[in-house]
């Protein structure tokens, strides 16, 4: 049996809305000792991702006027994206060639689930 992306289905997907402060989502991050959140717009569906890496960009340049600033601000909206029936090897396959380390999995536009690079390396056959 191939393992998909969607077998692994333990836990809410970690979630910010785009229009949240840069502040809470590096806070959300933090509590749940996770490096990419998933940003849904008001309908529940994924609308782009916020990483670690853009938080810690944007604090080395945030001045006063700049620190009550929105997720949808940094957020990355062209998001490559697995569905929970794609095979973990191509996951990989995405992940390697996109240089991500984090893919969401979507399922009719709302996220499901999120496979990071961990996930990958430590998938046994």
């Amino acid at each position: 049996m191939t393992a998909t992306c969607g077998q692994k289905r333990t836990s809410k997907v970690i979630t910010v809305s785009r229009v949240d402060r840069v502040t809470e989502a590096a806070r959300v991050m933090h509590d749940h000792r996770v490096g990419c959140l998933v940003v849904v717009d008001g309908d529940g569906r994924m609308a782009g991702v916020i990483s670690e890496r853009d938080v810690l960009g944007w604090i080395s340049s945030a001045t006063p006027e700049t620190y009550f600033q929105r997720v949808e601000a940094l957020m990355t909206t062209d998001v490559v994206a697995a569905s929970p029936e794609t095979p973990m090897d191509e996951a990989r396959e995405l992940m390697m060639r996109h240089g991500i380390r984090h893919l969401p999995v979507v399922e009719n536009g709302a996220p499901v689930g999120m496979v990071s690079l961990r996930d990958v390396i430590t998938r046994r056959p």
